[in-house]
């Protein structure tokens, strides 16, 4: 039997999907999409994800570009994926992923899957995904790629989700004109992020982790030990 979405009770423990909460999440795994565009339905045609330990977001080691830090220990899986549908014009030309370029990979299929739920269950828990704009593109899409695919009882159902907007606007609503993940980067380092890690998903991915570290790793994964729901499907 599936899972329900997480919810929380009275005393804000969580009860679904095996979670008792409140929690303290263990491992943030960061994770991005890139896909056939905005039309439905969407389909996958890049996916990262870099699982990163709580107190290596809490540490760091520093590296260039601004003062911005990135954990020295991630786990890292990155695909490129072969969509069963066109590909938009406009998402090739922004993501440079195009139908011709994808046709030698494989599809969205169990041996990706597996690959994902690997990295994940190599985790010390709670874990939790994490996106940006996730509860209107990332999580919705990859719950469809995983129904679509046959390969949803692949899936751990004790895996939570957190979206990096949420929180930004949450905790930080008056900083920013713009919630969007570049606009954000712009403002906190001065420049959008470097053009050959922008609109791939790995890059995504590090800008997130570069973004969250900056604004203050403690106050961010604290909101998401409160506020993470269950990635059910």
């Amino acid at each position: 039997m599936k899972a329900e979405k997480g919810r929380k009770t009275s005393d804000g423990k969580k009860e679904e999907a095996g979670i008792a909460g409140p929690v303290q999440i263990q491992t943030f795994v960061f994770f991005d999409l890139e896909t056939t565009g905005l039309d439905h339905p969407r389909q996958i045609t890049e996916i990262s994800l870099a699982a990163v330990r709580r107190d290596q977001l809490l540490t760091g080691t520093e590296v260039p570009l601004g003062g911005a830090s990135l954990p020295r220990v991630m786990d890292k899986l990155t695909a490129c994926v072969r969509p069963r549908r066109d590909i938009h014009p406009k998402a090739a030309e922004i993501t440079n992923l195009t139908n011709q370029s994808l046709r030698n990979h494989r599809v969205f299929d169990e041996d990706l899957v597996k690959s994902m739920v690997h990295l994940l269950n190599r985790q010390e828990g709670p874990v939790c995904l994490v996106a940006h704009n996730g509860e209107k593109f990332d999580f919705p899409i990859l719950r469809e790629e995983l129904t679509e695919s046959e390969t949803v009882d692949f899936f751990p159902q004790n895996v939570l989700c957190a979206d990096t907007m949420v929180v930004i606007k949450d905790l930080y609503a008056g900083q920013f004109k713009s919630f969007s993940l570049p606009k954000i980067h712009e403002k906190l380092f001065g420049e959008a992020p470097p053009p050959e890690v922008a609109h791939t998903a790995e890059g995504d991915v590090i800008t997130m982790i570069k973004i969250v570290k900056k604004l203050g790793a403690e106050e961010i994964l604290q909101w998401m030990d409160k506020n993470a729901a269950a990635f059910a499907i």
